[in-house]
């Protein structure tokens, strides 16, 4: 039994910092796609300008913040669920925890993973039908999606919640689509 919670609990760390790096490098993808169209000032080495760039481009482009707003969401998102974490596994590994306290902890440590794993998995769907980005937040009873673009026809929102319903069962007055370019 114990091989198997702490090979469990190896398998979390592991995910948790894969989904970590890949936040950071989709941010910082999203950052020189933003600043590509820059030139850079030739008295300035390459990270000084990096950084000046990404400055002046949010300060004249308002658009950059919305174009950011996905991957902060993701970032903050990651960070909420990160303190979550820590704390189950606090609670878990604390030698004064009772058993009942310590296998509800797991049940919820184990949740948080298949939450974050299906969040994934329907945005990836949802950005494989041709829409920019998205957001998915699981609640226990709904799902709130967020698609980057202006405006949704009936035909895509149907796409969207054709997606959610296969993937989580729910009925379609259970999704809530919602957009922001």
């Amino acid at each position: 039994m114990h091989w198997r919670v702490s090979s469990a609990t190896v398998w979390l760390l592991i995910c948790v910092g894969v989904l970590v790096a890949s936040a950071l490098y989709l941010h910082n993808q999203q950052v020189v796609k933003d600043n590509s169209h820059l030139p850079l000032p030739p008295e300035k080495d390459e990270e000084s300008s990096l950084l000046s760039e990404q400055l002046n481009s949010k300060e004249q482009r308002p658009e950059a913040r919305r174009q950011d707003f996905y991957v902060e969401q993701r970032l903050e998102r990651e960070r909420v669920r990160s303190q979550k974490i820590d704390t189950l596994r606090e609670i878990i590994h604390n030698p004064a925890t009772d058993e009942e306290n310590r296998k509800e902890a797991h049940a919820q440590l184990l949740q948080i993973t298949e939450e974050l794993a299906t969040e994934v998995e329907i945005e990836a769907l949802i950005k494989a039908k041709d829409f920019p980005d998205a957001l998915v937040y699981l609640h226990p009873d709904s799902v709130h999606v967020l698609v980057k673009v202006p405006e949704l026809s009936a035909e895509q929102a149907a796409q969207i919640g054709d997606i959610v319903n296969k993937s989580l069962g729910l009925p379609l007055d259970k999704i809530i689509i919602d957009t922001r370019p």
